[in-house]
């Protein structure tokens, strides 16, 4: 075919075949949208990591924030070298407030998760891994390709929560004006009180007025008594457990089991991220003993406890477990003995037993 007298040197035979490639809905959508992008991946992964190295260091960044972002009901798009962009398509009608609070948790614990993947990089010999979080709310178009069974999100609300993303501190989320005014009207998180905004940037997007943007942190309330318990023969001393459980009938049964033992203070946790939060909150021995399941989602048993012993040497955990692991999870972690791993389902003598002796000890 002809082209201003010349052959088009693309050819519209080629276009018209290629014009189905990527097919777009008829109609918009608005969505809760995240960017997690990780900070100077590159520089990072050049210094002499080797092939195998570099697997490890991308594999367990994307497959944590994965795993975490899951757990949440998020959709991932994709993951575009060192950024994983994800949605949350429960968050379509911005009347449901649990939808939006849920998102914005979500967010809050792809951030605090840099403290567990640090960890693991440590444990696997990789440098660490810092990422930035944003998210904002608006119009999306959704188009799939022929080869892809996924909708990828395309529009303004897409690249304005790209270029936010850079303003966020490390292991930081932001998240854009539009996002910021919706989520700070959902009655959730207005009467919770639970959250921290504060505008530090604008984005320039050729209007008169700048796009704000605002950095999002969790309250914490403010700690009674942090003062460290004096591990010591003192007989009149109270102990603090913290029992870890995903399932909230277990973790009922394990509280009310404990409840009937005199001087222990009990706090329990659904939430590993939640534990890992309030552990860090407290002062270097506060915490005499914590009960962990193994297999919980976000960070699991073992995972957790990795994490406790490198903070607190002398800290006593003990595993509980559904499953015949003893072996394989003694392997895993060898500086917990063999008798602190239980199986369920525990009788309350039992469970007593074992709580008492690694207070003894």
């Amino acid at each position: 075919m002809e082209y201003q007298g010349r052959r088009d040197p693309v050819g519209l035979a080629f276009v018209r075949k290629t014009e189905d490639e990527i097919r777009f809905l008829d109609r918009s959508q608005q969505y809760f949208v995240s960017f997690v992008d990780m900070v100077n991946s590159t520089e990072i992964a050049s210094r002499n990591l080797g092939p195998d190295g570099v697997r490890k260091y991308y594999s367990l960044f994307i497959n944590a924030i994965a795993s975490v972002a899951r757990e949440s009901g998020a959709k991932i798009i994709k993951n575009a070298g060192d950024c994983i962009i994800l949605y949350f398509p429960q968050t379509a009608n911005t009347m449901d407030h649990i939808a939006l609070k849920r998102s914005l948790d979500c967010c809050l614990d792809i951030c605090d998760a840099h403290i567990a993947i640090n960890s693991l990089a440590k444990q696997e010999g990789l440098p660490p891994i810092n990422y930035r979080v944003s998210a904002d709310y608006g119009s999306v178009e959704l188009a799939k390709s022929k080869t892809s069974s996924e909708y990828d999100l395309i529009g303004p609300t897409m690249n304005l929560c790209s270029k936010i993303n850079g303003i966020a501190k490390s292991n930081s989320l932001v998240v854009g004006s539009d996002l910021h005014e919706i989520i700070t009207n959902s009655p959730p998180v207005k009467s919770s009180h639970l959250y921290r905004f504060e505008q530090i940037g604008e984005y320039s997007v050729g209007l008169k007025c700048a796009y704000p943007v605002f950095s999002v942190t969790r309250r914490h309330e403010p700690v009674i008594n942090s003062e460290p318990m004096r591990r010591d023969s003192d007989q009149n001393a109270r102990y603090r457990v913290m029992i870890v459980d995903d399932e909230p009938d277990v973790l009922m049964t394990l509280v009310t089991m404990l409840g009937s033992a005199r001087a222990i203070d009990v706090e329990s946790f659904t939430d590993s991220l939640e534990a890992l939060r309030q552990f860090l909150a407290k002062n270097s021995g506060y915490y005499n003993l914590v009960v962990a399941d193994i297999r919980m989602p976000k960070l699991n048993g073992i995972q957790l406890t990795r994490i406790l012993k490198s903070l607190d040497h002398e800290l006593h955990i003990l595993l509980v477990t559904a499953h015949d692991i003893v072996e394989e999870v003694s392997s895993m972690l060898p500086e917990v003995e063999r008798s602190s791993i239980i199986r369920k389902p525990l009788s309350q003598e039992a469970f007593l037993s074992k709580v008492n002796l690694a207070m003894a000890r």
